[in-house]
């Protein structure tokens, strides 16, 4: 029997609170199908070990040169970033009360579910446990939040056999159909292989086929990477959607899709994405900062898809997380809810508050490490990017003005609605003030000083936001409705 908690009034007060301060935008309930699932990785939860910020596993290996043993010392760590901080939970439970919390998050700034990337075939791992306690927090959310099964065919199953894999993956989904809030069509679960093409159509037929006959129904919604070289055969197994993993590269992504609607042929889970820099692979792909992840929500958003993949929830070790964290705050959560309310509506949504939104790295991409042997590569990109970003949201037409230092460096007149400000990258503390009339209406600085000299690169976007405070103060646990 699972331990029965409470929530406070207090907490949950002041999580709803904060929200709504950050809202730019007037929330408007949408009445479509269309739903958006943010990818969790269960190797990344809130807290590994429950213990005080500044010394838990986080602190201790994976953001610090010599942790887990000098394992990442060529590369200057294993992160970057890390989940938004909170005070030590002082409950046996604190697993269960940080994932039903992430859940609430997640609810609260329009995502419908997880796609949870399940990463281990070992039901006895802690990539098992941490799925199995998702689903409980999910069927236990005062909202519904769906769970859609992500089995990694690359993690779970490199070098086994078809058999080995129909028998896990079965093992699996007949553990999970008892929780209300796996993603279903209807009746029948919802999987969706990452790396689908790693086993044959035949290979999905026949699994489809058998577990219906062991009296449990599903259907397939393939995540490839490349869908265009295996969207004819899988065509045939008559998928329940299609999807593709997609590219971390500006400039890619604008030849991979901006010329081609072919997908719109079927139902269609479409990947928005921010970045991709990954320390630990000496490679990063070129975002130009804010500007992946708004072309991949315009072509969702005028596309028929009908879901969308939010790449990713919490990997920290790509950089392409968008949950809360250390550096980003809820930055990223607060932009994505814009476009998130737009897709489900169809309609821009009417701004109703002015907001700046900034993105730059912390150094440019030429800058040569002191320590780190072997800079990282660019991949996949034509070009890097080396610029300072501003997102304005404005209410009325108005003046923004970009400093470093206190040095005017760009003042440009801004219109009503959103619009792109940037300016070459330069070291120092970069400010953006939006003024109307005469009058300052926001000044905003930001929270990353840009450097000229580093002893490891970092090649991650910092990103900010005009109404969002630094979370580098511990946030009171948020507790939940029962478990």
């Amino acid at each position: 029997m699972r331990l029965q908690f409470f929530v406070t009034l207090l907490c949950l007060s002041f999580f709803r609170f904060s929200v709504a301060e950050s809202s730019y935008f007037v929330r408007e309930k949408a009445n479509s199908n269309r739903l958006v699932f943010a990818h969790y990785i269960t190797q990344f939860p809130i807290s590994l070990d429950n213990k005080v910020s500044n010394n838990d596993y986080y602190s201790r290996q994976y953001l610090t040169v010599d942790g887990e043993s000098g394992k990442h010392s060529e590369y200057g760590g294993f992160l970057r970033d890390r989940p938004a901080l909170r005070k030590v939970i002082k409950n046996d439970h604190w697993k269960n009360i940080d994932f039903a919390s992430e859940i609430q998050t997640a609810i609260s700034f329009g995502v419908d579910g997880f796609a949870v990337n399940l990463l281990s075939a070992d039901l006895k791992s802690k990539h098992w446990e941490n799925f199995k306690n998702i689903l409980s927090a999910s069927d236990d959310s005062v909202k519904s939040f769906n769970i859609l099964f992500m089995p990694d065919m690359l993690s779970m199953y490199d070098g086994k056999s078809d058999e080995f894999v129909y028998s896990s993956l079965k093992k699996i989904i007949l553990d999970i159909n008892n929780f209300k809030s796996i993603y279903r069509d209807g009746s029948k679960i919802v999987v969706a292989p990452y790396l689908m093409e790693l086993r044959s159509p035949i290979f999905w037929k026949s699994f489809v086929d058998d577990m219906s006959n062991s009296g449990v129904d599903v259907v397939l919604l393939g995540v490839f990477q490349g869908w265009r070289r295996y969207f004819d055969a899988y065509s045939d197994l008559r998928l329940f959607g299609f999807s593709d993993w997609g590219t971390r590269s500006n400039e890619k992504f604008l030849n991979y899709w901006l010329e081609s609607n072919e997908f719109e042929q079927v139902f269609w889970m479409f990947p928005v994405s921010v970045q991709d820099f990954r320390p630990k692979s000496f490679f990063y792909q070129e975002a130009h900062n804010f500007n992946l992840m708004l072309n991949s929500w315009f072509k969702a958003i005028e596309s028929n898809s009908g879901l969308v993949h939010l790449i990713t929830w919490n990997d920290y070790s790509e950089n392409s997380h968008m949950a809360p964290s250390l550096h980003n705050g809820d930055t990223l959560l607060s932009l994505n809810s814009f476009f998130i309310q737009w897709f489900k509506t169809g309609k821009m949504p009417i701004i109703a508050r002015d907001a700046v939104f900034y993105s730059y790295r912390k150094h440019s991409t030429d800058v040569s490490p002191n320590v780190q042997l072997e800079g990282f590569k660019l991949y996949n990109s034509d070009s890097p990017n080396n610029r300072i970003q501003a997102l304005v949201f404005s209410t009325a037409p108005g003046i923004l003005t970009i400093k470093i230092n206190g040095e005017v460096k760009a003042i440009q007149d801004v219109p009503s609605g959103m619009s792109e400000v940037s300016i070459p990258l330069e070291a120092g503390v970069p400010s953006f003030v939006l003024s109307r009339s005469g009058e300052q209406i926001i000044n905003v600085k930001g929270k990353t000083l840009i450097v000229d000299h580093v002893d490891f690169q970092d090649l991650s976007y910092y990103f900010g936001f005009s109404l969002s405070e630094p979370l580098k103060k511990p946030l009171p646990p948020l507790l939940y409705k029962n478990y």
